[in-house]
């Protein structure tokens, strides 16, 4: 079971000098209950929580504001774009990385670009995760409908 007080920390810190936000921690809780992990070579800051998904591709949840952003890996764009939703592209230096989080390079984007998603709430991040199959079925990992024998 991962351990998610670091993240909780955090998002408790930043909520005591700016207002609570039941959106941010609804997101949080999406992630949570998702397949990521928090990422174990970085550790969560005030403002962002890094994340690695099953196949050890970083993520980062970028709790800052109240509707918060996820920054996924190029291995993630081409199937986050094909279910609908809408990426930036931020490369780690140069005039297109404007609006990237600085923080990004010390948590798994040192010399890669990164994809935000913007402004999420629970039903985008259950879609985005979905997307990737990172979501957890309802009691347990897997969930099978129907079994045909031949």
């Amino acid at each position: 079971m991962a351990d998610w007080q670091q993240f909780e920390q955090r998002i408790q810190e930043l909520e005591r000098k700016r207002k609570p936000s039941q959106n941010r921690r609804a997101v949080f809780e999406v992630i949570k209950s998702s397949n990521l992990q928090p990422h174990p070579d970085f550790d969560a800051s005030l403002y962002l929580g890094p994340l690695v998904d099953l196949a050890g591709q970083p993520i980062c949840l970028e709790y800052t504001n109240d509707r918060p952003n996820l920054w996924f890996h190029a291995r993630h764009a081409e199937k986050l774009e094909k279910a609908g939703l809408k990426l930036e592209r931020k490369p780690p230096i140069g005039a297109e990385s404007e609006d990237r989080h600085a923080g990004l390079k010390g948590k798994g984007f040192k010399d890669i670009d990164a994809f935000r998603l913007g402004g999420l709430d629970p039903a985008v991040t259950r879609s985005a995760l979905a997307a990737l199959g990172m979501l957890k079925a309802e009691g347990g990992d897997l969930k099978v409908t129907s079994v045909k024998v031949v």
